[in-house]
């Protein structure tokens, strides 16, 4: 099964998998870390490039348009020579019409997988329920409370910044980039039935907490 692999929290893991390939949110390690010193471009932008040279081939990559970086990382993977990407239009509104017109990126983006994989996308065994942290219980902890907001804040990151708050502070929300899609709302079966593009459209813009939306 090929590898799909992503870094924005808005590309539907579900709808790739629903196309019949391996969705791979991508997470940086402190190899990366060091490899990305280029002057002038975006760290995060740097890391994912860095780390796509190091996977198997063949592989997929969805680039989106939430950042201007990372909409021009898609064209400098192109010009040096790299294959089967796509790069997906993310509104970075939350109303009808955007809805409608993500739902229409999606359709062709399952249309560029479903080539890839060579099946018909389906929908029928997408995974339906809320995801772990929404179902998870909170625990009582006498530490103090943090949330934690921004730009991408990889694993080894959050590992060494919850190890040096130690007893002082539990970080009890990431609302950090990476975790937007732990905030996805449930899909609804009924309408992924009717029109299961709309409704993963609805549930990724429509999402709360969202990086694009938070006053200030």
């Amino acid at each position: 099964m090929m590898p799909v692999w992503y870094h924005c929290p808005f590309v539907p893991a579900e709808l790739i998998a629903a196309c019949g390939l391996e969705p791979r949110r991508f997470n940086a390690d402190s190899a990366d870390f060091c490899a990305a010193q280029t002057e002038g471009i975006c760290f995060a932008v740097e890391v994912f490039l860095t780390g796509l040279k190091k996977q198997p081939t063949p592989y997929a990559v969805i680039f989106t348009t939430l950042c201007d970086q990372m909409r021009r990382a898609f064209d400098l993977y192109q010009v040096n020579g790299g294959k089967n990407a796509f790069l997906l239009n993310v509104p970075v509104t939350i109303g009808p019409n955007a809805v409608t017109l993500f739902a229409e990126e999606l359709r062709q983006m399952a249309l560029f997988l479903c080539r890839l994989s060579g099946h018909a996308a389906r929908f029928d065994t997408m995974k339906t329920e809320a995801s772990l942290l929404q179902n998870s219980k909170p625990q009582k902890d006498s530490r103090a409370k943090i949330a934690l907001i921004g730009g991408p804040v990889y694993a080894c990151q959050l590992a060494a910044l919850e190890q040096s708050l130690g007893n002082r502070g539990a970080i009890v929300l990431n609302a950090s980039e990476n975790a937007v899609e732990q905030f996805r709302r449930p899909l609804n079966p009924v309408a992924l039935k009717t029109d299961p593009y709309a409704e993963l459209a609805a549930a990724y813009l429509q999402t709360s907490p969202s990086i694009r939306t938070r006053p200030g």
